[in-house]
């Protein structure tokens, strides 16, 4: 339904959304580095995700907190993946690390290209194997 929360800022990110139908708008926090290198909050930035856009994917892998809060902007059908299904892609395909990077530089050449900047100055992927971070290796992350 139309304003429905989907995900909240700083909640642990234990699945990820597909969007088969409607509109998703995603608020993000801006960070604006002062001329003291200090970053402060810049007010809120807001994208619009459509049919075929997916989110919530960095929390899901790394098991980190949302950075965002996402709710329905119209009335939404949306498919969760779960951690749980992330496992058990990983037990089954040993491929799914190319799969994911494929799937991941897509969306960041289409969605979330203001996402990645935030996530450039966070450090995600702390506790992670070096084969799980080349998840990301292609363009993801600079």
């Amino acid at each position: 339904m139309p304003g429905d929360r989907i995900v909240r800022e700083g909640e642990r990110g234990t699945e990820m959304y597909f969007i088969q139908d409607g509109v998703v708008e995603v608020t993000m926090k801006k960070q604006v580095v002062g001329t003291n290198h200090k970053k402060t909050e810049g007010g809120y930035e807001k994208i619009y995700l459509e049919k075929g856009a997916y989110f919530g994917e960095v929390a899901l892998l790394s098991n980190s907190k949302r950075s965002f809060d996402a709710a329905a902007y119209e009335f939404c059908l949306l498919y969760t993946f779960t951690r749980a299904d992330y496992e058990n892609l990983r037990r089954e395909f040993k491929d799914i690390g190319p799969r994911l990077r494929s799937g991941l530089k897509h969306y960041k050449n289409t969605h979330m290209s203001t996402l990645i900047h935030s996530l450039q100055r966070l450090n995600i992927f702390e506790g992670f194997t070096e084969s799980e971070v080349n998840i990301f290796e292609g363009g993801f992350l600079y």
